[in-house]
């Protein structure tokens, strides 16, 4: 089974404590509603998304964490581009079992802050190395344009 992450959202970003999509308790449901932003693989992969839902109070504290089945009514995917399985991925009026909350309920913003400080550090060092590689390869371009011989001349 395949688990996507579907935090961010079309007028936040990733910026967590604004989000607006809601997971409103229900009994033995809450109830989420509210388009999330693009996500890549969101069309063809998941079996489940992982998703932020504001379950209490605006700001940090009220951001709770589901695990969403695809598979249940009003879960939607669209996929954005011809060129990429980059979707947009909603969740209209979906009723998610309780037992899908992941941790403590209003407790999560700290535990998703933690994961993307690990993510946005693995790109920049990512970045770093495609950076100076792309510098060698251009150095090493140079080099070779400089000594080869071509129709017998340099």
């Amino acid at each position: 089974k395949i688990i996507a992450l579907a935090i961010t959202e079309p007028e936040g970003g990733s910026d967590i404590a604004s989000i607006r999509t809601t997971a409103i308790r229900d009994g033995d449901f809450y109830v989420s509603m509210v388009p999330k932003s693009s996500l890549l693989w969101g069309c063809v992969a998941p079996t489940y998304f992982t998703t932020a839902g504001r379950t209490g109070e605006a700001g940090m504290q009220g951001v709770s964490l589901l695990l969403i089945p695809r598979h249940l009514v009003g879960v939607g995917t669209k996929k954005l581009s011809t060129q990429s399985n980059t979707a947009l991925v909603s969740f209209n009026d979906v009723r998610v079992p309780a037992k899908y909350l992941l941790g403590e309920e209003n407790q999560r913003f700290r535990a998703i802050m933690v994961n993307f400080n690990g993510e946005q550090l693995g790109v920049a060092v990512i970045s770093v190395m495609a950076n100076r590689y792309a510098r060698v390869c251009l150095r090493e371009s140079i080099r070779f344009a400089q000594r080869r011989q071509t129709f017998g001349r340099p």
